[in-house]
């Protein structure tokens, strides 16, 4: 399976990217029509990733769906760190670390 993209829907068509996004911002004509196809890729690509046709960590991160989470001390004073779900463990324990001993991290 591929996952689908704008940018290949638009060499499709025959219009650059560009145009694509310009009509987005300006084309109310054309609005139902282009939320539909985003909205078809956009389900297309969870769907695929979802049943593990699709990377889910690439498709993730193209949807914008990256679990976070911001870790600091609960006065504040240290630096917050970010752990990421498609870190590895050892990245994810390495941020936390830096959270507990913010002069090594």
């Amino acid at each position: 399976m591929r996952a689908m993209t704008v940018a290949a829907l638009c060499m499709f068509i025959g219009v650059v990217h560009d145009t694509w996004i310009e009509w987005r911002k300006n084309r109310a004509d054309f609005s139902e029509v282009i939320a539909w196809a985003e909205s078809v890729i956009y389900r297309q690509k969870f769907e695929g990733a979802s049943a593990d046709l699709l990377n889910a960590n690439i498709i993730a991160r193209d949807l914008g769906l990256a679990d976070k989470k911001e870790l600091s001390s609960p006065d504040g004073t240290m630096t917050p760190r970010t752990i990421i779900a498609t870190m590895t463990p050892q990245e994810a324990a390495e941020a936390y670390a830096s959270t507990l001993h913010p002069d090594k991290g």
